[in-house]
């Protein structure tokens, strides 16, 4: 037995995937704890017709299920997206999807719309693509 053997499989998710802040954000990745959140707020029909791969209805066991999967392929960095104190207000990420560059993707619950995070959280997936990834090139189907 190693000294990682009882770390649990999230923390090894959580830990290969950085934290980014802005001024009035922080990305990280999901957590299991996440779950009723993100179920909560991705349960509109306006974020399913504006995405390409949410379904609607949402509900917590398909939170549950994208957590789960979040993060396990190298190719993808899934985040939420969550305020300075704390509170989930949506998601965003990266990955390599069905084409020869990485695509963009983010969505924010209906309260928080309208208010800037979505291009702050954004800039901050981008910055971190292009500086700290090293891609040259991105998109988005939003």
């Amino acid at each position: 037995m190693t000294g990682l053997d009882h770390v649990p499989s999230e923390t090894f998710r959580e830990a290969s995937i950085p934290v980014l802040e802005t001024a009035r954000l922080v990305l990280r990745a999901p957590r299991l704890g996440d779950a009723k959140a993100v179920a909560a707020l991705a349960n509109d029909r306006h974020i399913a017709e504006n995405t390409a791969r949410i379904p609607h209805p949402y509900k917590l066991a398909d939170a549950k299920d994208w957590i789960g999967g979040a993060n396990k392929n190298p190719d993808e960095e899934n985040y939420v997206i969550t305020l300075g104190n704390g509170a989930l207000i949506g998601a965003c990420g990266i990955e390599m999807r069905d084409g020869p560059m990485p695509e963009v993707g983010y969505w924010l619950g209906k309260p928080y719309q309208g208010k800037g995070y979505a291009t702050e959280a954004v800039r901050a997936l981008i910055d971190h693509a292009f500086g700290d990834i090293g891609y040259d090139e991105m998109y988005s189907p939003n």
